[in-house]
């Protein structure tokens, strides 16, 4: 029984060196996109959507999600919101989800609803919305513009909406439906 384990040992072993040579390649790739991309956000919604759709649901799902977490470096001047809805339990569950995707290293800023908006669209900045609609806020004499990157959802319920004042890189980057399994 011992021989058995260790020789199933040395092929894990393998398989864990080829994992981490392949990973660390990925990480490299990307970012040697996101220089390419250095006005945008590191982030596209329409790719990782891709990714993900190949992802089989259950822990290999969970291992991706983590592994586009890792391939993301947001610039240190963006800053990060998150507009507080109606109910504890969406903003908690909103919130759950948003640190599972970006990290638990990112801490939005509580909005207390959109009138507090104007002052997170001053600048570079990402906005996080459990209601998920905020194409009214141009409209509203806001001097920046705002861009739907896409809605989170758990088995086809929204969860959160990603929105951001940094233009895309692609058009396709816009306005992506992501179903975490």
């Amino acid at each position: 029984m011992q021989s058995a384990v260790k020789k199933l040992r040395l092929v894990i072993d393998n398989i864990d060196s080829l994992i981490i040579k392949l990973l660390n390649k990925r990480l490299k790739t990307s970012a040697g996109i996101q220089k390419i991309k250095s006005a945008s956000l590191p982030f596209s919604p329409s790719r990782e959507k891709q990714i993900l759709a190949k992802c089989p649901a259950g822990e290999i799902f969970s291992i991706y999600l983590a592994v586009l977490m890792n391939s993301r470096k947001f610039a240190k001047n963006i800053k990060w919101y998150y507009i507080s809805g109606a109910d504890k339990k969406s903003d908690e569950k909103a919130m759950a989800l948003f640190s599972k995707i970006f990290g638990s290293g990112i801490s939005p800023s509580v909005l207390g609803g959109e009138k507090n908006l104007k002052e997170a669209l001053a600048g570079k900045a990402v906005i996080i919305s459990p209601r998920g609609d905020l194409s009214g806020a141009a409209e509203c004499g806001y001097k920046m513009k705002l861009y739907k990157y896409c809605d989170y959802k758990i088995k086809n319920r929204p969860v959160f909406s990603f929105y951001s004042t940094i233009e895309p890189a692609f058009e396709s980057d816009l306005d992506a439906v992501i179903d975490i399994k």
